[in-house]
């Protein structure tokens, strides 16, 4: 390669030294670097690596992560019986059981969604909703099934939240309407959802805090049964039926604090009864 060096004097060419090629040892060469028996023996005794190298192959043992990682993050590894282990814990439950897939941690997600499947198809669950099964007392008259507000109560404890009825729910809860809503209306500290169990609709509602700052539960569902009641339409039949309820409460303490932190109007309609207990 010829360069030309303006430095000393125009039009002088200067001729550039060539690199000295290095021969590789004919050895090293056919083996190369990348090969596995020249990187195993040539590692020092103190690489970080060099324990992993030493051992057998035969005790790797290749686990696909999908199927073996349960949902929290934690390695999980099933045996044969494990399905049968499974069935066997959950056909010991008692009648009117409520399950969720992530009642088991222990077990990978979708092999307890599968097991729970295979109960359901040979009857000793039945499917209500998305992933919630529940095991049916069985009746001269058939399966029974748990009612909408057992099964949103466990949905709750599933989801550490607390939930309410409010609208018509609440109203037939009380005894204040003989109608079956077809649709249900809860107030819950948790996120909003509509859950579909079988024909019928339930809707979770975000709720304010003071909905949930009552300490009976009976105080609680009355403000929620009396606001979609409305003021002028309690007459009354309703207040004989309020002031049934009121005479079963044990704890006529908290009570008289609940009544206290009514709206006004419905205390102006409920205290009085109680002064007259």
């Amino acid at each position: 390669m010829v360069i030309w060096d303006y430095s000393h004097q125009k039009g002088t060419k200067v001729q550039q030294a060539k690199p000295k090629r290095v021969r590789r040892n004919p050895q090293t060469a056919r083996k190369g670097c990348n090969s596995k028996t020249s990187f195993r023996k040539n590692m020092p005794q103190n690489h970080k690596f060099a324990p992993f190298f030493a051992l057998d192959k035969k005790l790797f043992v290749s686990l696909h992560l999908k199927n073996h990682q349960n949902f929290k993050g934690g390695m999980v590894i099933e045996h044969p019986n494990d399905r049968n282990t499974l069935k066997q814990r959950i056909e010991a439950m008692p009648e009117d059981s409520i399950l969720f897939r992530s009642d088991f941690p222990e077990y990978h997600y979708e092999f307890v969604g599968s097991t729970l499947s295979e109960l359901a198809t040979e009857g000793v669950l039945t499917k209500i909703a998305q992933g919630i099964y529940v095991k049916p007392r069985n009746s001269r008259f058939g399966a029974v099934l748990p009612t909408v507000d057992k099964v949103v109560q466990a949905i709750a404890t599933r989801d550490n939240a607390e939930v309410l009825p409010s609208g018509m729910t609440a109203l037939n809860i009380l005894g204040l309407s003989t109608q079956v809503p077809m649709n249900y209306t809860y107030l819950t500290t948790g996120s909003e959802r509509i859950v579909k169990l079988a024909n019928r609709q339930v809707t979770l509602k975000r709720g304010v805090p003071k909905n949930f700052c009552y300490e009976t539960r009976l105080i609680a569902l009355l403000v929620q049964a009396l606001r979609a009641l409305k003021q002028e339409n309690v007459n009354s039949e309703e207040m004989r039926t309020i002031r049934s309820l009121l005479s079963k409460e044990p704890d006529k303490d908290s009570l008289m604090r609940d009544v206290d932190m009514m709206p006004a109007w419905m205390k102006r309609i409920v205290k009085p009864m109680l002064k007259t207990e």
